[in-house]
């Protein structure tokens, strides 16, 4: 197909000095031009770079901006495959394939779409969103087998037959409910921004279904092991034990953002941040357990705590933090058979330790999800062990040995 589609800027100027931003659709020697909705002056485009200028004031976001036109961009191109692929394209005359091009320009390709926002997150470096919206769009690739989907079609029995097709293949709904989250994400933001109308929302009827994970906490006895077990500098398990207490008194921060903790976040005697998934603010005091923990990684100049990101690019800091975590899980397991702890050892079970210790305190799941930086109290739930097998023993001692009915009954036999 010998057909090129290319953002650029119209060749009518108007006597303000401004022109439209088009889309060019070429075929050889034949152009035609599909307007988009945006204006601009002609001296605040870059057309090598094929996008607004970072000096162009008239709007509040050039980034935003140039994303948009970006989908528009990526609309087009989507509907142009789709109608090679249906082998209409040699058929069509060029201006009535443009044509069709330009009818089609307001159904937007939840692909497009959601490269956009995965581009957007990806400046403002909230790389594990990223990652998450990602994979979930990979999933619809996979499942859909083309990058050509209006998202009107991303509707309830496509996601009932992505979720059949999933779990035929004996996947768990944990692992559909994540995709599913995202999804429902990038199509909350294409309704904000005005690409699909409200009525078409999928999510009104489907359901994202999770379901118990398997129990990853510990015993306070378990992590009193942890804590006791004796380990000198330079074992092999004495930086693991560190991070995983240091973890659990931080209200079981996960490992992505104990590696971004840097000195400035220790302010007056707190911990002070921001954590990487939602950008939701923390302020946890520093008792002298936890002080004493962190003075063995706290070194002069050094801007880092942990010193596990050493290069700036937000892609690259992803893998430094992913490859540390692979490394540190490795020695939770062996500081697991040092401490005969049969348990799978790893860096989310002292966050997940924390939510059941602090359950089996009566504190609250309200105070309990806002310690986890949780925006739903359900995806508290999910993370909550159920109580010990001991203390659910004892709930029915209490019951049967009180001078209850049931209690009296049973000396009769």
């Amino acid at each position: 197909m010998n057909i090129n589609v290319a953002l650029a800027i119209a060749s009518y100027v108007r006597k303000d000095g401004t022109a439209a931003i088009v889309i060019r659709v070429s075929k050889g020697k034949q152009t035609r031009d599909l307007p988009t909705r945006y204006t601009i002056p002609v001296n605040q485009w870059n057309d090598k770079k094929r996008q607004v200028k970072g000096t162009y004031t008239g709007v509040s976001s050039v980034t935003q901006l140039n994303n948009q036109l970006k989908v528009d961009l990526k609309v087009v191109n989507d509907n142009l495959l789709a109608l090679e692929q249906a082998g209409m394209v040699e058929a069509i005359p060029f201006p009535e394939l443009v044509k069709r091009l330009s009818s089609l320009e307001k159904e937007y390709c939840f692909f497009a779409f959601a490269d956009a926002v995965i581009i957007a997150l990806k400046e403002a470096k909230r790389i594990g969103t990223m990652n998450a919206y990602s994979d979930a769009v990979k999933a619809v690739e996979n499942f859909h087998g083309s990058r050509y989907l209006p998202l009107q079609q991303l509707n309830f029995d496509f996601l009932q037959k992505m979720e059949t097709a999933h779990l035929a293949k004996g996947n768990g709904l944990n692992g559909l409910a994540a995709y599913m989250r995202s999804i429902r994400a990038i199509y909350n933001l294409a309704i904000k921004s005005g690409k699909i109308e409200d009525k078409f929302y999928p999510f009104k009827k489907y359901t994202i279904r999770t379901e118990r994970t398997q129990k990853r906490a510990i015993s306070y006895e378990l992590l009193q092991a942890i804590m006791s077990v004796k380990l000198e500098p330079g074992h092999i398990c004495f930086d693991a034990r560190n991070k995983f207490l240091i973890s659990y008194m931080l209200y079981g921060m996960n490992f992505y953002d104990m590696a971004l903790l840097e000195r400035k976040n220790l302010i007056d005697g707190r911990v002070q941040y921001q954590r990487n998934k939602t950008s939701a603010p923390f302020n946890v005091k520093i008792t002298p357990a936890l002080q004493a923990l962190l003075d063995l990684y706290i070194k002069p100049g050094q801007k880092s705590i942990f010193n596990v990101v050493k290069r700036s690019d937000p892609i690259l800091q992803d893998k430094d933090i992913k490859n540390a975590r692979r490394l540190f899980n490795d020695r939770l397991k062996d500081l697991a058979e040092l401490c005969e702890i049969q348990t799978n050892l790893t860096s989310y079970v002292s966050r997940h330790s924390f939510a059941t210790h602090a359950k089996l305190h009566k504190i609250p799941i309200e105070a309990i999800s806002e310690m986890l930086g949780h925006t739903s109290i359900k995806t508290t739930q999910i993370y909550l062990d159920s109580l010990p097998s001991a203390t659910l023993d004892g709930y029915n001692d209490l019951i049967l040995n009180s001078g209850s009915d049931v209690a009296k009954a049973s000396s009769a036999y």
